[in-house]
């Protein structure tokens, strides 16, 4: 199944929902977050996967509440530090927030990645 996405730049791109094997050589981070039916707390997690969908390493983690693009990022955050901590050096990251991931390819996301630079400006 595919469906037809819109890249930072307007451009139509096909994307396929479901999932795919990285490049030879590449490690993919499948990551997500989720916040609470009650908004208490938010929680993290992502998987790290070698060319063969094997099975490499995983990571979860409970946060306090916050917006779902500040999880989401933080996701992204957490993920790419472990990446840097286990050796993963050729990485592919998979990601379903499109707005989180066009602001980091747009080159509006802070050093922390958990705010906006558009955010910050307006502060």
């Amino acid at each position: 199944m595919s469906t037809i996405s819109i890249d930072y730049l307007n451009n139509p791109r096909l994307t396929t929902l479901h999932w795919s094997i990285p490049d030879v050589g590449e490690i993919k981070l499948n990551m997500d977050g989720a916040i609470s039916p009650t908004r208490s707390y938010a929680s993290i997690g992502g998987v790290f996967r070698d060319e063969n969908g094997t099975w490499l390493y995983s990571f979860s983690m409970k946060l306090g509440d916050d917006t779902m693009f500040k999880v989401k990022a933080r996701a992204i955050l957490e993920g790419l530090n472990l990446a840097w901590d286990k050796g993963f050096r050729k990485l592919e990251l998979e990601c379903d927030n499109a707005l989180l991931v066009e602001t980091i390819l747009a080159g509006k996301a802070s050093p922390n990645l958990s705010t906006t630079k558009l955010e910050l400006e307006g502060s």
